[in-house]
């Protein structure tokens, strides 16, 4: 349809990148059709406390590593390490492993196996894939027996502020919010927690993914064999508009398609029911309002209710 030839060997550079503008543009389109279950999946975050002093492996560079058991979750990236002995502090730009972190600038002037911390926030960043959460965020078993409700953000500074203690308890509430990025990065997200967790928490969440470019590393359209028709004509479509500025028969063909795509999706992972719609008032004495959102909102502004 293209023109271009089945033997990609022989597309220039601009015919690659304009094949590829194509393929991204029908498959975008696509997945934003639909709410789609595959674009839901379950994932963790950690919510994590101050680290014990740690020992630098040598002297540190741009990368600082620990020997013996790691100590670095992904969610201290745009956290600080603070060498004890200097008191000097450098932010953490990427996670390699539990044992190894990059910094945004060189430690070297620290000298060899120094000892430092990591000092907690109350802040995890989310990965990079991460587009919203579906849900209530819910700890591991036996962890706490409340889950960690989202809140607006201006709430979690209000409690910081001081009109409610925080005590020593797992983190009950979370907001999730921008990290202040230039645009040499894409936008990244982070969970702010209150109160500041007490120790090392694992929860669980329904992660909205956002879609990454198909390329050498990225092989495979999201959604798999189920959808993989209506992909394939996602993408004829893209291309007839792009290529003609029409809207002709493969769009036809590949509205079709998407709806057939949207009743299998809807019946793959659907539940037998809901479960019981119980009122948790019967809750009030046992403290359980304690924990409950008490604002609600609309377009966009939060007030008391």
């Amino acid at each position: 349809m293209v023109g271009y030839g089945t033997d990609t060997t022989l597309w220039d550079t601009a015919q690659t990148d304009a094949v590829a503008r194509i393929i991204q543009s029908g498959l975008r389109g696509m997945l934003r059709a639909h709410r789609w279950t595959f674009l839901s999946p379950t994932a963790t975050v950690i919510a994590w406390a101050d680290s014990a002093s740690a020992t630098a492996s040598g002297t540190p560079t741009a990368t600082i590593v620990v020997t013996g058991t790691g100590i670095f979750f992904r969610e201290m990236i745009g956290s600080k390490i603070k060498f004890t002995t200097s008191g000097n502090e450098y932010t953490i730009a990427t996670y390699v492993s539990s044992t190894s972190v990059t910094v945004t600038s060189t430690a070297a002037a620290e000298g060899a196996n120094k000892a430092f911390t990591v000092a907690a926030t109350g802040r995890s960043r989310l990965p990079d894939d991460f587009g919203g959460i579906e849900g209530e965020l819910t700890y591991e078993p036996d962890k706490a027996w409340h889950p960690c409700l989202l809140v607006p953000e201006q709430m979690i500074r209000r409690q910081y502020q001081g009109l409610v203690s925080a005590g020593t308890n797992p983190p009950t509430m979370a907001a999730v919010r921008p990290v202040d990025v230039d645009q040499t990065t894409g936008q990244r997200y982070e969970l702010y927690f209150w109160p500041e967790p007490d120790a090392n928490y694992t929860l669980s969440y329904q992660k909205l993914v956002l879609i990454s470019k198909l390329d050498a590393t990225n092989l495979y359209g999201l959604g798999g064999a189920m959808h993989e028709e209506t992909m394939r004509l996602a993408c004829l479509a893209a291309a007839e508009l792009s290529l003609n500025d029409e809207q002709g028969p493969y769009r036809q063909q590949y509205l079709v398609e998407l709806e057939a795509s949207k009743r299998l999706d809807g019946h793959a992972l659907a539940p037998e029911n809901f479960g019981y719609n119980r009122d948790l008032s019967d809750f009030r004495r046992a403290g359980y309002y304690s924990y409950r959102v008490k604002e609600v909102g609309y377009n966009g502004v939060v007030g008391s209710s």
